[in-house]
């Protein structure tokens, strides 16, 4: 668990498969855009929990770390940040993937919870960067990556099938200047 002022981001268990449901349902329109199209049971328990259990097994393996964002005030699930694709060696790298729920957008809520999780990653699993790609429409997404301190490094044509289409992104990293060998 990582504490932030008005946050705590918590690896999901299959019994959050219900809270993510709904996330989810309040942030159908909100995501399509930039999510790639969801399966047809996307939108169940039964998903979840399937789902949840795979992401447990990840985190196990150490090949992933997935955080919901839960606000203190009121328990609820408002976002998610997940760092995959975890690899070692002379790599120490992954990938990031966040969302917030469209009535938390815009007040301070991913950057606090971010930045918090990145904290997380370069001290306590010593990961040497972190990749994070988003889609160029996406402005919000661009503005709290460069506040975060990620670096742009281009622009990658077709790269994602999001929201049923092939989709350019723009590449950016952030490197854990304070890295250690193991």
């Amino acid at each position: 668990m990582i504490d932030t002022k008005r946050c705590l981001l918590i690896t999901p268990t299959k019994d959050d498969a219900q809270a993510t449901v709904d996330f989810y349902l309040r942030n159908k329109e909100h995501l399509a855009p930039w999510d790639p199209k969801a399966p047809d049971d996307f939108y169940t328990e039964a998903y979840w929990k399937e789902k949840l259990e795979s992401y447990k097994k990840e985190v196990d393996d150490e090949k992933s770390l997935r955080l919901n964002i839960w606000l203190k005030e009121g328990n609820i699930l408002i976002g998610m940040i997940n760092f995959t694709n975890i690899e070692r060696g002379p790599f120490h790298n992954c990938r990031v993937g966040y969302k917030v729920d469209v009535n938390y957008e815009g007040q301070g809520f991913m950057s606090e919870s971010f930045g918090a999780a990145i904290k997380y990653l370069f001290h306590e699993l010593n990961i040497h960067r972190i990749e994070a790609n988003y889609i160029p429409a996406n402005a919000r997404s661009g503005y709290l990556l460069k506040r975060l301190g990620f670096t742009k490094l281009g622009v990658a044509k077709n790269y994602l099938r999001i929201d049923g289409k092939w989709q350019d992104h723009v590449l950016t990293s952030l490197t854990n200047e304070n890295w250690r060998e193991s």
